[in-house]
């Protein structure tokens, strides 16, 4: 396949391993990736898969992610929740995934992300 032809959906699972995380897609076998962030992994897969099977793939995650609300993500974070509420206020996290009636919720990979990122601009 080539040319930029669109492919059927690959399902794919991503999964934490400890301090790493661990992805792979099924239908294809020997498609497995491994990295320290869930985009770094899930960018490992897509790389393999598009080896196999063209370029213009499209990931369907298997299962649903983990999701954490502000206590759980400031936690993550090391912050306390008044830190927390400043930096999502500014735009400096990513938006909620939902705002539902007992509050704000986040994708875990995301704010995990965002604080690998925030303490590299810190230096930290």
């Amino acid at each position: 396949m080539g040319g930029g032809e669109a492919t059927e959906p690959i399902n794919v699972s991503v999964t934490r391993a400890g301090d790493a995380w661990v992805a792979s897609a099924p239908a294809l076998g020997g498609c497995q990736a491994r990295g320290s962030t869930r985009s770094d992994c899930l960018s490992r897969l897509l790389d393999c898969i598009r080896q196999r099977v063209g370029k213009d793939v499209a990931l369907v995650e298997e299962q649903p992610p983990e999701l954490v609300g502000v206590s759980e993500a400031a936690a993550i974070l090391g912050w306390d929740r008044r830190k927390f509420a400043v930096y999502v206020a500014r735009g400096h996290l990513p938006p909620p995934v939902a705002e539902l009636a007992g509050g704000r919720i986040w994708r875990r990979a995301d704010i995990e992300e965002a604080g690998v990122q925030y303490r590299r601009r810190a230096g930290v």
